[in-house]
């Protein structure tokens, strides 16, 4: 996985990987994360979190549901989306209980 931000490096290192003989892993490409003025995040400025500041408030779980919903389209990621998405992940598995067997493969849990 990488970041739009890193295509090109991406394709050129599959381009040396199949040059040395190897085979090049498959590759998906997720949207940048943005802060709360919809800015990129970056390090260097440091108007993000880290996944341990998310995970000191929120289970894993919280983090991965953030993650894999819609990962082409660009995330807001600041620390108010933590408790929404906390919210959402105790939802979704209390619902999940509750769903049928042949119905829970539809479910983002």
């Amino acid at each position: 996985m990488n970041g739009k931000d890193l295509i090109e490096s991406f394709s050129l290192s599959s381009k040396i990987n199949k040059l040395i003989g190897g085979k090049p892993p498959n590759n998906f490409t997720y949207e940048l994360f943005l802060d709360h003025k919809g800015e990129k995040i970056s390090k260097s400025i440091g108007n993000g979190i880290s996944v341990d500041d998310w995970l000191k408030f929120s289970p894993r779980e919280s983090l991965e549901l953030f993650m894999y919903q819609n990962p082409t389209r660009a995330k807001r990621l600041y620390f108010d989306i933590i408790p929404k998405m906390t919210d959402d992940y105790l939802r979704l598995r209390k619902d999940f209980e509750q769903t049928p067997k042949n119905e829970k493969i539809q479910s983002p849990i």
